[in-house]
């Protein structure tokens, strides 16, 4: 829950007024009808966990063996096994009524930028033949106003997460390229008038997406924003993909044994 909200939970006998990191456990059954009161301020978060007994639906050993064959097959310094792989595409659309909007489109335009089609120029925004989704599964690249960052990347996800990760750590990158004066080639940009032969036309209700989504944008974060800042921060984004993986890898003997990951010190795990 977060801490803004002070939701109530009614059961049959009692009324719960829970704080922030406060946890209620009940079974979802006749026993506990239960309801919440509106949230008129701040953010209410819902997590939703499945529990079973049946071992058959245990994600965990379905999990551990795609890491396992992932381990085996990944050479040192192989930074492509690490990038993030979309799921379905109906499983980013929210629907409402009629429209909806695609969560990664949504929440990249909100940020300031858009999708574009890759370097090898097979887009055809006049062909209606394929699923424009589709193309959120293949290389593409991003653009700001009107300027295209020259690099592909693997997919939406890939993008997306990138350009996460560089209004998260903004400040830091750009202190970084001043006191060691990091010069990236990659940052290069091409600067160019928008086409409809380059941009990705992707089924978006922006206003929707506004309003569900909110507007918490690159405005909103006080940036002065630079391509050479952000060419770094591809560059960091992958380091810290790969130190992650390397902690997963690292917990794996103990996640087998426990049949759970805790936060542990990988250090520990070394002695």
């Amino acid at each position: 829950m977060a801490a803004a909200e002070h939701p109530r939970l009614l059961l049959p006998q009692f009324l719960c007024s829970d704080l922030c990191k406060d946890v209620i456990i009940y079974t979802a059954d006749n026993h506990n009808i239960h309801s919440v009161d509106e949230v008129i301020d701040g953010e209410r978060l819902t997590l939703t966990l499945w529990f079973t007994r049946d071992s058959a639906h245990d994600e965990d050993a379905k999990l551990i063996t795609l890491l396992s064959q992932l381990s085996l097959t990944r050479e040192d310094g192989e930074r492509n096994s690490n990038l993030p792989l979309p799921a379905s595409d109906n499983m980013y659309w929210f629907s409402h009524g009629e429209s909806g909007f695609d969560i990664r489109c949504a929440r990249l335009q909100i940020l300031g930028f858009n999708f574009y089609s890759s370097s090898d120029g097979n887009y055809n925004a006049s062909n209606t033949s394929c699923d424009p989704l589709e193309l959120l599964m293949k290389p593409l690249r991003i653009g700001r106003g009107n300027e295209i960052f020259e690099r592909d990347f693997i997919n939406s996800l890939h993008a997306l997460q990138v350009v996460q990760f560089y209004y998260w750590k903004a400040p830091e990158l750009t202190t970084e390229r001043r006191e060691t004066g990091t010069a990236i080639g990659s940052a290069q940009h091409s600067q160019i008038e928008k086409s409809s032969d380059l941009e990705l036309l992707l089924p978006c209700n922006h206003k929707l997406a506004e309003t569900v989504l909110g507007l918490v944008s690159h405005g909103d974060l006080n940036l002065s924003f630079d391509w050479n800042d952000f060419a770094l921060a591809v560059i960091r984004w992958e380091d810290y993909i790969c130190r992650l993986y390397g902690d997963l890898s690292i917990l794996m003997p103990y996640w087998v044994a426990q049949q759970a990951v805790y936060f542990v010190d990988p250090a520990e795990l070394k002695k």
